[in-house]
């Protein structure tokens, strides 16, 4: 996968903390492939320009966790299937403004009538978190339990070591949507993902880790499994990309 290069790569000294005034006619971008049967990968373009191509399934670009590149501020955003001439999405980005940083995820499904369609969302996001708190966001990109609608799912988010809590911390998350920041304190960290509503002494659907510490910001791209795999099978469950909004 290439790295976002036309829109003039990636930051050099402005990597890690808050986005500052170091670009006042650029936005701060990385891009999330979260579409699961996007075989040749896919594309992605400001105003026309490639600034992403053939992104497999799973991977973020800039490559390196907590970094971000520039972006024309509200741009046009066009995504394809890489080798189609047919966008499927191609909107005005208005929210993308200047010196802020983002996050664009392509999710959804590219195989002809199958649904949830392939589709792309812009996040915002943070890059500071106060009084040296853990601020973690969860993200649902699953389409593959109950489409066409899409996968709702229960979340949990509790220290590692301790017990699973009764509650989750988000409830019925819908395909295609974020969780507010959960504050959090401590090192390291469990997410468990539930089919919502699935009883809390269940094994969950899948688990992820990500590690903490002081002022950490994380967002948790929940995604799909691979396109290959088997109903069944231990790799039909799914898997979550943990992401840092900061170094």
């Amino acid at each position: 996968m290439s790295a976002v290069a036309a829109v003039a790569g990636c930051r050099s000294n402005e990597t890690t903390g808050p986005v500052t005034g170091t670009a006042p006619t650029a936005a701060f971008v990385r891009v999330v492939q979260a579409i699961s049967d996007a075989s040749g990968g896919v594309d992605l373009a400001f105003n026309g320009t490639v600034a992403v191509n053939g992104a497999p399934f799973g991977s973020y670009t800039p490559a390196a966790s907590g970094t971000y590149a520039r972006a024309p501020v509200k741009p046009q955003l066009t995504l394809s299937a890489t080798g189609s001439t047919t966008p499927f999405y191609d909107k005005p980005a208005s929210t993308l403004a200047a010196n802020a940083p983002y996050t664009i995820v392509a999710l959804g499904r590219l195989t002809p009538g199958a649904a949830p369609a392939a589709t792309a969302t812009v996040l915002a996001d943070t890059t500071t978190a106060a009084n040296g708190a853990v601020l973690v966001r969860v993200f649902n990109a699953l389409s593959y339990i109950d489409a066409p609608t899409g996968s709702k799912v229960d979340v949990y988010v509790y220290p590692q070591g301790a017990q699973r809590p009764s509650a989750p911390d988000a409830t019925a998350l819908a395909f295609n949507a974020a969780a507010p920041y959960l504050t959090r304190t401590g090192g390291n960290f469990i997410i468990d993902v539930f089919q919502a509503g699935a009883p809390s002494d269940r094994p969950p659907l899948f688990s992820a880790s990500f590690a903490g510490g002081p002022a950490a910001v994380r967002t948790v791209i929940l995604l799909d499994p691979v396109a290959t795999a088997q109903p069944g099978t231990s790799a039909y469950v799914g898997s979550a990309l943990v992401l840092s909004d900061q170094n």
